[in-house]
């Protein structure tokens, strides 16, 4: 929770995975032009991804930076850009970037063919999402929300929650079009039935950010008040497949709910 990687908008490419670099948006088929576009368009807060396809349709997610965007795609020979609205999942599944990611995130896009195409969902391969020792992860559009450590048997949960709004905390990253507190915030609502729709309306009043913990207020729905809070603890995980393999782990922070303390308007 609360590691989503941030982006306005999200700009995904279609590019066949073959040509997938390690660092996705590759030598292979890049020029000197389009990675300067590409450069200013991350740099002004954008996310550049691609997703497996030979069709020449890029999607588009978010509400800043349309004209950079459509001059980044003239230059790699992209003729469309397409803003969907209907449900999209893009899984990772970049293993020239990680193993796990690959192993992992194909197993769930072949587990999903059948029930996403049966409840209205699309469903894409895609490059690196950010945080491989979170594999399988994905996002989920249009709500933006991020999900890790996913299986064959948790997935179906994940867009079945998704469909009718709400977030699956069990998986939650957060949402990829808000700032990390406010992902850490609807984590917990969500995980505490407080609210857990994934577009309510949730305002963070304040933060207080100490060593070993947090403490967030927040404004919801009905002007309802929540104060968060949360303590660091250190969780060990692989940084990658290799290091999962190897028994390598390294201690990461990760913050633990602790309270959610509801107050009157």
């Amino acid at each position: 929770m609360g590691t989503a990687t941030q982006g306005n908008p999200y700009l995904f490419l279609p590019v066949p995975i073959g040509r997938w670099g390690r660092t996705g948006f590759s030598e292979y088929w890049k020029s000197e032009d389009a990675t300067a576009l590409h450069d200013s368009f991350v740099a002004q807060g954008g996310r550049v991804r691609l997703y497996d396809s030979d069709r020449k349709t890029a999607f588009f997610f978010g509400d800043k930076l349309v004209r950079e965007a459509r001059r980044l795609l003239s230059s790699v020979g992209i003729s469309d850009l397409e803003c969907p609205k209907d449900n999209m999942i893009f899984v990772c599944t970049h293993g020239k970037r990680d193993r796990c990611c690959a192993l992992w995130g194909q197993k769930i896009v072949k587990k999903l063919r059948s029930f996403a195409t049966a409840h209205g969902w699309r469903v894409y391969r895609c490059s690196h999402l950010g945080g491989d020792r979170f594999a399988a992860t994905a996002i989920t559009f249009p709500s933006g929300s991020m999900y890790g450590s996913l299986s064959e048997e948790t997935i179906e949960a994940v867009l079945t929650s998704e469909t009718v709004g709400k977030i699956a905390s069990g998986w939650y990253r957060g949402c990829v079009f808000e700032s990390k507190y406010l992902q850490l915030a609807r984590f917990a609502l969500a995980q505490s039935k407080i609210c857990s729709t994934s577009d309510a309306d949730v305002e963070i009043i304040s933060q207080d950010e100490a060593k070993n913990n947090l403490v967030l207020s927040v404004t919801l729905h009905s002007n309802m008040r929540a104060t968060i809070v949360f303590e660091c603890e250190q969780v060990e995980l692989a940084t990658d497949c290799r290091s999962l393999e190897g028994g390598m782990l390294r201690l990461f922070p990760a913050w633990k709910l602790t309270a959610v303390n509801l107050h009157a308007p």
